[in-house]
C-alpha cells in the first residue's frame, strides 16, 4: 500500500485584493498541474466571474510563505502540503475559511478540511525502479537490500511518507503502520531503519526531481509520485 498525502489549498492572510487591482494569483506545486488546473478550474472560474487568474508554481517551504507579508502579498491561493498547512495556520499566515461560503464543512471528506485549507488533490507515492536494470518487481524490503540489489536509492527529503515506507520495509503490515507510528517506539524504529540507507540515499524535493534521478540513472529505485514516473516510462509498484 503506497503512502498517500492530501495536498490542500490555502488563502494567504491579507492576500485577497479587489478584482480590478490585479489578477488573482494561484500558486501550484508542480508545472505538470498547470495545464489540467487551467482546463478544469481556472478557465471555468474566470468565465463565470470575469476575474482574471495568474497561475504559477512554487517548490514549497514555510520560509517562502513567510516572505509573503502584508501589505505586499503577491500570492492569493496557495497549494501546500499537510505540514505547511498546519504550521501556516497556527502562525497566522493563512486566512481562516468561511465554510458557509463554500458549501459547508460537511460537504467535504473529513481528511480534506482544516480551519485554513481544503483538500485540492490526493497525492500517492509509489516505489519506482529502472526496469532496464532490474526486470523484476521489487518490494520496499528490496529497496533496503543494497547488497543484493546494489545502487543508490531515492527518497523525498523530509519525514513525510518515509517513516511509513521504512516500517513497511521493516516488516510492518500496511494496515498496522499508523498504529506502530503512534508510539514513540514505532517512530524510533522507523528512523533506525532509515539510518541503514543513509549512505545510499539521493534526496528529491519535487516530482520532477524524483523522475529525473531515476531517468538519469542516478538511482536504481526511488519513491515518487506515480504521475511523475508514469510519464518517464519506468516501472512503478
Amino acid at each position: 500500500m503506497p503512502p498517500r498525502a492530501l495536498i490542500a489549498a490555502a488563502l494567504l492572510v491579507a492576500a485577497m485584493m479587489p478584482a480590478d487591482a490585479r489578477d488573482l494569483s494561484v500558486m501550484l506545486r508542480s508545472p505538470g498541474l498547470l495545464a489540467p488546473w487551467q482546463s478544469v478550474f481556472i478557465s471555468p472560474f474566470s468565465q463565470a466571474t470575469s476575474i482574471p487568474v495568474a497561475p504559477g508554481v512554487w517548490s514549497g517551504g514555510i520560509a517562502a510563505l513567510t516572505q509573503q507579508k502584508a501589505p505586499d502579498v503577491s500570492w492569493d491561493l496557495v497549494m501546500v502540503n499537510a505540514e505547511e498547512l498546519a504550521a501556516g495556520c497556527a502562525s497566522g499566515l493563512f486566512e481562516k475559511l468561511d465554510w458557509t461560503q463554500i458549501g459547508g464543512r460537511e460537504h467535504y471528506l473529513p481528511i480534506a478540511v482544516s480551519d485554513c485549507g481544503v483538500g485540492a488533490l490526493l497525492d500517492d507515492t509509489v516505489l519506482a525502479w529502472d526496469r532496464d536494470k532490474y526486470p523484476g518487481s521489487p518490494t520496499w524490503g528490496d529497496f533496503w537490500d543494497v547488497t543484493k540489489f546494489p545502487g543508490k536509492r531515492g527518497l523525498r527529503k523530509g519525514a513525510r511518507g518515509n517513516l511509513e515506507i521504512a516500517l513497511m520495509a521493516d516488516g510492518v503490515a500496511p494496515a498496522d503502520v499508523y498504529k506502530v507510528l503512534s508510539t514513540p517506539e514505532g517512530v524510533d524504529r522507523a528512523f533506525r531503519k532509515l539510518d541503514q540507507l543513509r549512505p545510499f540515499l539521493v534526496w528529491w524535493n519535487t516530482p520532477e526531481e524524483a523522475s529525473h534521478i531515476l531517468a538519469s540513472g542516478d538511482v536504481l529505485m526511488t519513491s515518487a509520485p506515480s504521475a511523475a514516473i508514469i510519464a518517464t516510462g519506468r516501472a512503478t509498484h
